[in-house]
């Protein structure tokens, strides 16, 4: 079995810490394939549902990190908060 690019948290089956990539877009679509066992390659662009870049530059740039974005992605709802968590919800 491939070891996974990153760790799941211990706030739950579907919550990703995924630290160690660079941007949390990145680590979005990581998640995503992990959740759905689905090759990278294969899902849809993220740029479809939000523009990576503003994410990026949400999540870098926040001082308050109680921020949240949470948007839908791949049949799931997808939540970032401003520490870098991504939680993975079906929908």
């Amino acid at each position: 079995m491939s070891k996974r690019p990153y760790n799941r948290s211990n706030a739950g089956p579907q919550a990703y810490r995924t630290d160690g990539y660079s941007t949390i877009s990145t680590r979005v679509v990581l998640a995503i394939a992990d959740e759905t066992e689905t090759d990278i390659d294969a899902l849809p662009t993220l740029y479809e549902t939000i523009n990576p870049e503003a994410l990026d530059r949400l999540v870098e740039s926040a001082t308050d990190r109680t921020i949240s974005v949470t948007f839908e992605y791949y049949d799931h709802r997808i939540t970032v908060t401003g520490d870098g968590d991504i939680d993975v919800r079906p929908l």
